[in-house]
């Protein structure tokens, strides 16, 4: 990742389905200064005739920098194998241990991998110890504050090198999702050495400025109301 980017960071979320070139230049334009791409997994992309990082939906450019590849799985080995691939197309790979949703579970990656500290510890050291990219790591937080900060701690000396939190937990979606908890994040950040974002509840511009004096974070990251309000990184 550059070392020329100015903090706070503002950083575009992966989303499946709306995190292609075309999305992210839009975003570039209005603000944002780190993108995303949507999710990879990890074992889909080896078995893959197709390689998506040429496709429509992971296909890039040079003006398409910094770019963070997120990713999923929960091997180590294979997420290693198919990500130094990946780190040919990127600034820096994601791992996704954030993804709430069914599929997630019936896969086991994503938020549901945080019954498993020995596993993601053991994914974030493989990736961090391997690759030529620093690795990032994003997050859901517990209920519990202690066991958040533990386990961002844990991730940290893993190897982890930037961490976004969404301040939900694992249970928060849907209809159900409610407001991400910026306290959970600011005694993260109040924790961890190195640079965290926060991420939740930004649906204006205004709100950026909010959400850094509150949580003290590095930078922000914003996702769903991106879509609805694509510039509200931006100060006009």
């Amino acid at each position: 990742m550059k070392e020329n980017i100015k903090k706070p960071y503002y950083i575009l979320a992966p989303m499946v389905g709306n995190s292609e070139l075309a999305w992210r230049t839009l975003a570039r334009r209005y603000g944002a200064t780190i993108c995303y791409t949507e999710m990879v997994h990890c074992e889909a992309f080896l078995r893959s005739k197709k390689n998506p990082v040429k496709n429509n939906w992971y296909s890039t450019n040079k003006e398409d920098r910094p770019l963070v590849i997120q990713v999923c799985g929960n091997n180590p080995q294979i997420m290693l194998e198919a990500c130094l691939i990946l780190q040919e197309e990127c600034d820096a790979i994601d791992i996704n241990f954030g993804c709430p949703q069914e599929v997630a579970k019936r896969g086991k990656y994503g938020s549901w991998l945080q019954d498993d500290w020995s596993l993601i510890e053991d994914i974030v050291k493989t990736l961090s110890s391997n690759l030529k990219v620093p690795v990032f790591c994003k997050i859901r937080v517990f209920k519990c504050m202690e066991m958040t900060v533990s386990y961002a701690k844990m991730i940290e000396n893993a190897g982890c090198k930037l961490l976004p939190v969404h301040g939900r937990t694992r249970e928060q979606k849907g209809i159900k999702s409610g407001l991400a908890s910026w306290e959970h994040i600011r005694r993260i950040k109040e924790n961890l050495k190195i640079p965290v974002v926060s991420n939740g509840n930004i649906l204006y511009h205004s709100d950026l400025e909010k959400c850094l004096d509150f949580t003290k974070c590095d930078g922000v990251m914003v996702a769903e109301t991106h879509l609805y309000n694509p510039v509200n990184l931006y100060k006009f």
